[in-house]
Protein backbone atom coordinates (compact mmCIF):
# COMPACT_ATOMS: atom_id res chain seq x y z
CA UNK A 1 0.00 0.00 0.00
CA UNK A 2 1.27 3.52 -0.20
CA UNK A 3 3.10 5.42 2.32
CA UNK A 4 3.23 8.64 0.87
CA UNK A 5 3.02 10.61 -2.73
CA UNK A 6 4.61 12.98 -4.65
CA UNK A 7 4.09 15.25 -7.81
CA UNK A 8 6.80 17.27 -9.98
CA UNK A 9 6.96 21.05 -10.02
CA UNK A 10 5.65 20.77 -13.61
CA UNK A 11 2.73 18.60 -12.55
CA UNK A 12 1.09 21.05 -10.76
CA UNK A 13 -0.64 23.38 -12.85
CA UNK A 14 -1.23 27.35 -11.78
CA UNK A 15 -4.02 30.02 -12.62
CA UNK A 16 -4.18 33.55 -11.30
CA UNK A 17 -7.64 33.34 -11.71
CA UNK A 18 -10.31 31.64 -9.84
CA UNK A 19 -11.11 28.24 -11.08
CA UNK A 20 -13.73 25.96 -9.68
CA UNK A 21 -12.87 22.66 -8.29
CA UNK A 22 -8.87 24.27 -7.87
CA UNK A 23 -7.16 24.85 -4.36
CA UNK A 24 -6.24 27.87 -3.24
CA UNK A 25 -2.90 28.98 -2.89
CA UNK A 26 -0.46 31.36 -1.61
CA UNK A 27 2.20 32.51 -3.76
CA UNK A 28 5.42 32.57 -0.75
CA UNK A 29 8.35 32.85 -3.26
CA UNK A 30 9.12 32.94 -6.95
CA UNK A 31 12.27 32.61 -9.02
CA UNK A 32 13.28 32.47 -13.10
CA UNK A 33 14.47 29.86 -13.91
CA UNK A 34 16.07 28.75 -17.19
CA UNK A 35 13.84 29.25 -20.06
CA UNK A 36 11.99 31.83 -18.59
CA UNK A 37 10.25 29.29 -16.41
CA UNK A 38 9.22 30.28 -12.90
CA UNK A 39 9.57 28.30 -9.80
CA UNK A 40 7.20 29.19 -7.06
CA UNK A 41 6.70 28.18 -3.67
CA UNK A 42 3.15 27.40 -2.74
CA UNK A 43 1.47 27.69 0.21
CA UNK A 44 -1.53 25.24 0.84
CA UNK A 45 -2.51 25.31 4.38
CA UNK A 46 0.49 24.13 5.81
CA UNK A 47 1.13 22.42 2.94
CA UNK A 48 4.36 23.92 1.29
CA UNK A 49 4.41 22.94 -2.38
CA UNK A 50 6.76 23.47 -5.49
CA UNK A 51 5.35 24.62 -9.12
CA UNK A 52 7.31 25.05 -12.57
CA UNK A 53 5.10 27.33 -14.96
CA UNK A 54 4.89 29.39 -17.55
CA UNK A 55 6.97 33.17 -17.61
CA UNK A 56 3.62 34.61 -18.15
CA UNK A 57 1.59 32.67 -15.32
CA UNK A 58 4.84 33.25 -12.96
CA UNK A 59 5.08 36.76 -13.55
CA UNK A 60 1.78 37.31 -12.75
CA UNK A 61 1.73 35.20 -9.62
CA UNK A 62 1.33 36.87 -6.76
CA UNK A 63 -0.55 36.86 -3.60
CA UNK A 64 -3.64 34.36 -4.19
CA UNK A 65 -3.24 31.56 -6.93
CA UNK A 66 -5.47 28.91 -7.34
CA UNK A 67 -3.99 24.86 -8.23
CA UNK A 68 -4.86 21.59 -9.80
CA UNK A 69 -3.16 18.64 -10.05
CA UNK A 70 -4.04 15.78 -12.98
CA UNK A 71 -4.01 12.09 -11.27
CA UNK A 72 -1.59 11.35 -13.61
CA UNK A 73 0.71 13.68 -12.39
CA UNK A 74 0.50 11.55 -8.95
CA UNK A 75 3.42 8.92 -8.37
CA UNK A 76 2.46 6.77 -5.08
CA UNK A 77 5.65 5.70 -3.06
CA UNK A 78 5.79 2.60 -0.83
CA UNK A 79 7.51 2.31 2.41
CA UNK A 80 10.81 1.74 0.99
CA UNK A 81 10.30 4.58 -1.03
CA UNK A 82 9.88 2.73 -3.95
CA UNK A 83 6.98 3.89 -6.60
CA UNK A 84 4.28 1.63 -7.15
Amino acid sequence: SAETFGVRAEGISVSTTEIKGAVQAKVTHKSIGAGGQYLLDLAVGSLLVKARVSHSVGRDAVGTVWTTIESENITFFDKSGKAI
